[in-house]
C-alpha cells in the first residue's frame, strides 16, 4: 500500500486548527513546534512511512502522524516506540519459544515476553540475532530517548524536528522495515541439525564457519547453548556428541563473558546438587581444554578420581589392555593446569607406579602417556618421585623385588628435568641414576 502524497498538506492545514485551539485556551503558540517545523517533518514522512512493512502500519503509526500534525513530537516518539517494541516481541515469539529455551536454558511463555522490560527485550533479540549489533546500539539509544524525552515520562527537555526524524528513521530501519532483519546463524536450522544425525566432518566445518562469522553476541550465545546441551542428561547422545564436537573446534573463539557464564552454570549445578549436569560440565571443560578454569577444589577431586581409576585398573585383570584409556584421560587432564598441591603426591605415586609396571612388564600403549606426565613433573613432583624408593609403598616393594621395575624406574628417572632441581635434590638424583642404570 502506497502512502498518500497529500499527507504533508494535511499536516500543514492542521496549523490553523492548532492556532485557534491554543488561542481559545489562552496558551502561547510557541509551547509547541512552529508551523514550519511541523511542515518539515510532514514533508519527510511519506518516504519514511513507505519503508514500514504494510502489516505494521497500525493505529499507533496513525496516531504518531496525528501527534506530529499538532506538534506533539514527544507523543509521536512514544507511539512509534510502542510499535517497535510490539514488533520485537512478535519476532521473538515467531522465532520459536522452544528455540529460545534451548539457547537461554529457561522456559519462556508469550506472557513472559510481553512482561519483559524494553532493555531485556533488546538484549534477547540481540542474542537471537533478530537485531544486529548496529540495530541494538541505535535502538538502545531510542529507548533512552523515549524514557527521557517522550510523553511516557516526565521529560528532561523538548525534542526538535531533526531529532524526531532521526528517531523515526531508526525505529523503522532497525525494526519496522522489510529489510530490518539481519543475517546470522539460522538458529532453528542449527538446532534441528544438532538433533538429527551425527555430524560429518563437512557438517562440522560448515557450522563452525557459520558460527565464527556471525556476530560476537550470537557466537557467545551459541557457545552457551552448546554447553547447556552437552550438560543436559535428557538430550540425545547425538545432540550431545555434535555439541561437544563443535565446542572443541570453537574453544579459541570463546569470550571471557562466555567462560564466566559457563563457570557460573557449573557452580549452579554443584550447589543445586544436580550431579549428572555437574559431571557433564566437568567433562565439557576437560574436553575443550579449559580444565584450569575450574576451582582448585574441583580440580583436586577430578585428578584424585582419575588417579584412583587408573590405579584400580592397574591392579586388576588385563591391566595392560585396559590401562591406556585411563592413562590418556589422566594425561589430558593434567596437561591443562597445574596439579593442585593437595593431590600432587597421589598423582606422582600413581603415575610412577603404573610407569614402572610389575614383574610382567608395562602397558606399552599407556607408557607414552606416563612418559609425557613424568617429563612435565614440577619441582615438588620430582621430589616426590625421587623419594619413592626410600618409602614404604608398593613402588619401593617393586623396586626391591623385580628387575624389570628397576630398569623402568631408571628409564623414567632420565625423563626428569634436572634444571628444576636444587643442589640437594640434584645429589639425590645423581645417586639414584647410579643405583638404577639402564
Amino acid at each position: 500500500m502506497e502512502m498518500s502524497t497529500n499527507l504533508p498538506d494535511t499536516i500543514k492545514n492542521s496549523n490553523e486548527f492548532l492556532t485557534n485551539l491554543l488561542k481559545v485556551m489562552d496558551v502561547p503558540r510557541d509551547i509547541l513546534p512552529s508551523a514550519d517545523d511541523i511542515g518539515n517533518v510532514g514533508n519527510q514522512l511519506p518516504s519514511m512511512l513507505a519503508k514500514i512493512q504494510p502489516s505494521l502500519r497500525s493505529e499507533k503509526i496513525a496516531k504518531m502522524c496525528v501527534a506530529i500534525s499538532v506538534g506533539l513530537f514527544d507523543s509521536a516518539v512514544n507511539y512509534i516506540w510502542n510499535q517497535t517494541v510490539i514488533e520485537l516481541r512478535r519476532r521473538v515469539v515467531a522465532f520459536g519459544l522452544n528455540v529460545v529455551k534451548e539457547l537461554k536454558q529457561k522456559t519462556y511463555s508469550e506472557q513472559d515476553i510481553d512482561e519483559m522490560s524494553d532493555a531485556q527485550l533488546l538484549d534477547l533479540t540481540h542474542e537471537l540475532e533478530l537485531i544486529n549489533d548496529e540495530g541494538f546500539y541505535f535502538l538502545s539509544q531510542c529507548r533512552d530517548i523515549r524514557n527521557n524525552f517522550s510523553a511516557a515520562h516526565p521529560s528532561m527537555g523538548e525534542i526538535d524536528q531533526y531529532e524526531l526524524l532521526s528517531y523515526i528513521n531508526r525505529c523503522i530501519k532497525y525494526s519496522l522495515s522489510i529489510n530490518s532483519l539481519p543475517k546470522g546463524v539460522d538458529l532453528k536450522a542449527f538446532i534441528d541439525s544438532l538433533n538429527q544425525d551425527a555430524f560429518s566432518n563437512e557438517q562440522v566445518d560448515f557450522w563452525v564457519n557459520k558460527i565464527k562469522n556471525t556476530s560476537s553476541q550470537q557466537r557467545n550465545a551459541l557457545m552457551l547453548m552448546l554447553f547447556g546441551i552437552y550438560c543436559d542428561p535428557d538430550k540425545s547422545g547425538v545432540a550431545r556428541a555434535n555439541a561437544i564436537m563443535l565446542a572443541e573446534k570453537l574453544k579459541d573463539d570463546l569470550s571471557e563473558k562466555s567462560i564466566s557464564e559457563m563457570i557460573n552454570r557449573h557452580e549452579e549445578y554443584s550447589y543445586k546438587n544436580t550431579n549428572d549436569k555437574r559431571k557433564a560440565s566437568e567433562d565439557f571443560f576437560i574436553k575443550i581444554g579449559m580444565f584450569d578454569c575450574l576451582s582448585t577444589a574441583v580440580r583436586h577431586t577430578i585428578i584424585s578420581k582419575a588417579c584412583a581409576q587408573l590405579e584400580s585398573v592397574h591392579y586388576a585383570m588385563n591391566n595392560f589392555y585396559n590401562e591406556p584409556v585411563f592413562a590418556e584421560h589422566l594425561y589430558n587432564v593434567s596437561k591443562q593446569a597445574e596439579i593442585p598441591n593437595s593431590t600432587k603426591k597421589e598423582f606422582v605415586e600413581v603415575v610412577t607406579n603404573c610407569a614402572i609396571g610389575n614383574q610382567y612388564g608395562v602397558s606399552n600403549v599407556a607408557e607414552p602417556y606416563y612418559d609425557k606426565m613424568i617429563k612435565n613433573f614440577s619441582p615438588i613432583e620430582i621430589k616426590y618421585m625421587l623419594e619413592m624408593p626410600g618409602c614404604d609403598n608398593y613402588v619401593a616393594h617393586c623396586l626391591k623385588n623385580f628387575q624389570s621395575c628397576k630398569q623402568q624406574y631408571g628409564k623414567k628417572l632420565r625423563l626428569l628435568n634436572p634444571t628444576l632441581m636444587d643442589a640437594s635434590l640434584q645429589n639425590v638424583y645423581n645417586s639414584l641414576l647410579r643405583k638404577f642404570p639402564v
